[in-house]
């Protein structure tokens, strides 16, 4: 499954990194306002388009810490993680792929999942980025699973596309960053609108496909 729009919602918080990054940069105050007006990329993109120079080199110097001292400001879907950690009770193997640095994984992963995430493919775990399946693929290698066998749960269209062109069931959740009608139109297998319903749907779907978990009773988890 993805980790940000799915698991946790970073954007605050790295928007808070930014504006610290970008301030010291500039010298001035810069504002999380400022910084989410300048989104839609990546954190250095997002520096150039606040005017800071060797945008690069700035990033790769303040950004970690600046994200680690805003993590205050991220949000933890924890119903989410309570379905996961279901999942992962009930005999599922669970993978996390993300478009996140591995470094940053320790920092945004909630703890409660350490111990239950199997495997993680980070950004740079992977040649080409969502929507391209390399993501997905490598999750499936690292767990020993076959296509048939697996579900990705993601918030967004490129989620969907790279989940079927991995060959496997598409889950496209309301609570992230993109719309229902997008996830839709990028051929999401379904649709989950309630965290609470998140590990039902994961079952329903393989078991609708002939598989589950393996070690699976056919009880679903609460």
């Amino acid at each position: 499954m993805d980790l940000d729009g799915v698991i946790i919602n970073s954007l605050p918080a790295t928007d808070a990194a930014i504006a610290v990054v970008a301030g010291a940069a500039l010298g001035r105050r810069v504002s999380a306002d400022e910084c989410r007006a300048c989104a839609g990329g990546s954190p250095p993109e997002a520096l150039r388009r606040l005017g800071v120079v060797d945008a690069d080199l700035v990033y790769e110097r303040g950004f970690d810490d600046a994200l680690r001292a805003s993590l205050a400001e991220m949000v933890v879907f924890a119903r989410v993680v309570a379905a996961v950690a279901g999942l992962a009770a009930a005999h599922a193997s669970v993978a996390v792929v993300t478009a996140q640095a591995r470094r940053r994984i320790g920092m945004l992963l909630p703890p409660e999942l350490a111990g239950v995430v199997d495997t993680v493919i980070a950004h740079e775990d992977v040649q080409r980025p969502r929507p391209a399946p390399d993501g997905v693929r490598a999750a499936l290698r690292m767990l020993g699973v076959a296509p048939g066998r697996a579900v990705f749960v993601g918030d967004g269209p490129d989620d969907m596309l790279a989940g079927r062109a991995a060959g496997v069931c598409s889950l496209g959740v309301t609570w992230g960053f993109h719309s229902e009608d997008a996830l839709v139109e990028a051929g999401a297998s379904g649709i989950v609108r309630d965290p609470d319903q998140l590990a039902e749907q994961v079952v329903r779907h393989l078991l609708g496909r002939g598989e589950g978990p393996s070690g699976w009773k056919g009880d679903l988890p609460a």
